[in-house]
C-alpha cells in the first residue's frame, strides 16, 4: 500500500482511483480555496498557501511518511 500527499484541489476521480488501488492519501488544501474551512474531513488538512514556508510547515506537521506527492494546484507556482 502506498500513501500519497495531494497538494491542491480535491479532484474526485484522482481520489477514487487512489483508493480503488488499495492505496491512501492525505489532501493538503489551501484554506482560502476551500468552501467549507470549518468542516473536518478524515483525509484533509488545511494550510496557508500564501508562502512556501507556510506550506512546508504544514507538511512537516503531517503524520507519517508519503510515498509520492501529487500537486494539483494551478493558482500558485513555487520554486
Amino acid at each position: 500500500m502506498y500513501r500519497y500527499l495531494i497538494v491542491g484541489k480535491p479532484f474526485k476521480n484522482l481520489r477514487d482511483k487512489i483508493l480503488e488501488r488499495g492505496d491512501d492519501y492525505t489532501l493538503l488544501q489551501d484554506v482560502v480555496a476551500t468552501k467549507f474551512p470549518d468542516k473536518q474531513f478524515k483525509r484533509r488538512t488545511l494550510a496557508d498557501f500564501s508562502s512556501r514556508e507556510k506550506i512546508l510547515e504544514a507538511v512537516r506537521g503531517l503524520d507519517g511518511h508519503f510515498d509520492g506527492v501529487i500537486t494539483v494546484y494551478e493558482n500558485y507556482v513555487l520554486p
